[in-house]
C-alpha cells in the first residue's frame, strides 16, 4: 500500500525503474542497497550510469524508510518531473500523427494513488 505522502517523482523497484530508463526517462538520483550486488540490480545501476543519473549506494534501513510502498527491492529512483505540453503542443503532435486531437483537461480531479493518475493519459491513448 503506497503512503498518502509519498513524492510524486520517486519510482520504487527493479521493474519500474527498469521500465522508466529504457523509455528513456531522466533519472537524477538511483538510490541502490549498499551491499546488494546481484545481476539485475548491476544491470540497473549502469543503464542508470549511462543516462547521466548519480547512482548512490544507501542503507538497506534507509531505502526502508524511504520507500512509500514498501516493496523497494533494493532500488529507488528520484525521476525528473515531466515537463507541460501547451495546447499548440498538443494539437501538433495529434496533426503529425495523422489523428483527431482529443484533450482533456480535469480541474481538481483526485485518484487514490499517483500510480493511478500516471495511467489514465496512456490508458485513453491521449496525445500528451
Amino acid at each position: 500500500r503506497e503512503r498518502e505522502d509519498a513524492p510524486e517523482n520517486m519510482l520504487e523497484g527493479r521493474n519500474a525503474v527498469t521500465e522508466a530508463l529504457s523509455a528513456g526517462r531522466t533519472i537524477d538520483k538511483l538510490f541502490v542497497a549498499d551491499g546488494d550486488t546481484d545481476r539485475a540490480l548491476a544491470r540497473i545501476c549502469a543503464m542508470a550510469k549511462e543516462a547521466g543519473a548519480v547512482v548512490v549506494p544507501t542503507d538497506r534501513r534507509k531505502l526502508d524508510f524511504m520507500s512509500a510502498t514498501g516493496a523497494h527491492q533494493s532500488v529507488i529512483a528520484m525521476v525528473a518531473a515531466h515537463g507541460y505540453a501547451s495546447i499548440d503542443d498538443i494539437l501538433k503532435k495529434a496533426a503529425d500523427a495523422g489523428e483527431a486531437p482529443l484533450i482533456v483537461t480535469c480541474c481538481g480531479a483526485t485518484t487514490p494513488g499517483r500510480a493511478a493518475r500516471r495511467r489514465m493519459p496512456r490508458a485513453a491513448e491521449l496525445h500528451r
